[in-house]
């Protein structure tokens, strides 16, 4: 299967959204689907804070985190599987 050849990271880079750039994304190493990702127009200055990355958990906690540079806003993407353990959730 082309997917599974690919690696799950690497999927992500096949797919253009006309005018954007991926910025930051969240792909899940164990199970064999989900994950989310940020994109940001091409003209946008943004980066991705990687300070954040070591606080997600696969399915039971996803995040990642961007600043956009030119307006000092940061964008926080959080995600719980609707299968995973609430309760750690709320620890994280």
């Amino acid at each position: 299967m082309f997917y599974r050849a690919l690696g799950k990271a690497d999927y992500l880079t096949l797919m253009h959204i006309d005018q954007c750039k991926l910025q930051s994304y969240f792909s899940r190493k164990i199970c064999d689907h989900g994950g989310s990702c940020i994109y940001v127009i091409k003209v946008i200055r943004a980066k991705e804070l990687n300070c954040f990355k070591s606080i997600g958990a696969e399915k039971e906690f996803e995040m990642y985190v961007i600043e956009l540079g030119d307006y000092g806003y940061i964008i926080v993407c959080i995600y719980r599987s609707p299968d995973s353990k609430f309760w750690t959730f709320l620890k994280h």
